[in-house]
């Protein structure tokens, strides 16, 4: 749009039947949305997908990284060592794997770089979340 990128769906707010003066957006695909652009930069937490083409597994691993956020990412395949390579090399707090990204209230929900406030807040962690750890050394 504004940026270079093609509108391919959506792009406008929503109204909801009972629901007016609501916060809705319809659901937006981008095409061609390069990575210098904002919608593949920013944390959108709304309908936005961004379609951004690539040529190899090694480049589109390294445009998955190359944000500032890391909430969670998502990878489909059938083969073992992509699977391995992208869990390894996956600079995300949630990785999901012939799934999409929708958190699971048993496993730890959080993020790394930019993303996510401190310790993970779901799952067997999420005590972590309201506590401050502390260590101490007494000598007598």
């Amino acid at each position: 749009m504004a940026e270079g990128a093609t509108l391919i769906t959506g792009g406008n707010i929503a109204t909801v039947k009972e629901c007016e003066g609501g916060y809705f957006y319809q659901p937006t695909v981008l095409d061609n949305a390069g990575m210098s652009q904002t919608a593949s930069q920013e944390e959108i937490f709304g309908p936005v997908l961004s379609v951004l083409p690539y040529d190899s597994f090694d480049e589109a691993l390294s445009l998955l990284n190359e944000t500032e956020y890391g909430l969670s990412s998502s990878f489909f395949s059938d083969s073992h060592s992509l699977i391995q390579r992208f869990l390894d090399e996956s600079k995300h707090g949630m990785l999901h794997v012939n799934n999409g990204t929708v958190p699971d209230v048993n496993m730890p929900f959080g993020g790394i770089k930019k993303s996510g406030l401190g310790a993970f807040s779901v799952g067997a962690s999420a005590s972590a979340f309201y506590t401050n750890e502390q260590s101490a050394y007494l000598a007598w």
